[in-house]
């Protein structure tokens, strides 16, 4: 992922993690162990959730926000009732027995900058608003009107970049 490493692992080189990426991972006490690029043999576990990705791809913008919550937490249900095929567990039924063995999460502090932060933006009278250099498109009942995220998530549209 491109979001995780600035240059990609091959067999010759160790590849660079994003610098953000490995700050977050030493924050909330993960390891980062990066697959070899091209190689499935050793990224299986990554590859697999990939077609998770791919069914929600798949309604490519056509649903609400809270639609999407909805169809999110069906494929979670069902994801996590199923066996997995390697260790031959369901994982919702060893949850409890492992929440024990969960750290807690890091002080406020280390988990502010990363929180999502509520910008409010104002749709012009071509009913675009800009955002981080972008200009999205929203309908037209939103001109002049001034929206936050909140808003944004419930209008019934595919933004659109521009």
């Amino acid at each position: 992922m491109k979001t995780v490493m600035d240059i990609p692992r091959t067999r010759g080189s160790f590849g660079k993690i994003n610098g953000r990426f490995q700050q977050l991972s030493q924050d909330y006490g993960f390891r980062v162990q990066p697959c070899v690029a091209a190689t499935p043999r050793t990224k299986g576990k990554v590859e697999s959730p990939m077609r998770i990705l791919d069914e929600l791809r798949a309604y490519n913008g056509k649903l609400t926000y809270l639609g999407f919550v909805a169809l999110l937490t069906r494929i979670n249900d069902r994801e996590n009732a199923k066996v997995h095929p390697r260790t031959g567990k369901i994982p919702l039924m060893y949850l409890n027995k492992e929440r024990d063995f969960l750290a807690p999460l890091p002080p406020k502090a280390i988990r502010n900058p990363y929180q999502l932060v509520n910008h409010k933006v104002r749709v012009n009278e071509s009913s675009l608003f800009r955002y981080h250099g972008n200009q999205y498109s929203v309908p037209p009942e939103y001109v002049v009107k001034t929206i936050g995220r909140k808003k944004m998530n419930s209008i019934d549209y595919h933004c659109r970049a521009y």
